[in-house]
């Protein structure tokens, strides 16, 4: 199990990366997948996009394409 917010990143071939991370109260899973060549980064249900974003900064992305696979209200 991840921390709450750590990010687990590994090559998933083809130069595409998969970053997993877990988080709020709920520990809920995360999942993005980034193509540095096209600048490409999907992220599907992503908790907190605060996070996301400035995680993503500081490797020099942004997010480009968010999947909601289903809400919390």
């Amino acid at each position: 199990m991840l921390a709450n917010g750590e990010f687990d990143i590994r090559d998933g071939g083809n130069g595409i990366e998969v970053w997993v991370t877990q988080m709020g109260e709920y520990m809920n899973m995360n999942t993005g997948w980034i193509d540095r060549a096209s600048g490409t980064v999907a992220i599907i249900d992503p908790f907190d996009s605060t996070r996301w974003v400035e995680a993503l900064a500081a490797e020099g992305l942004r997010p480009t394409h968010l999947l909601y696979t289903h809400t919390h209200r």
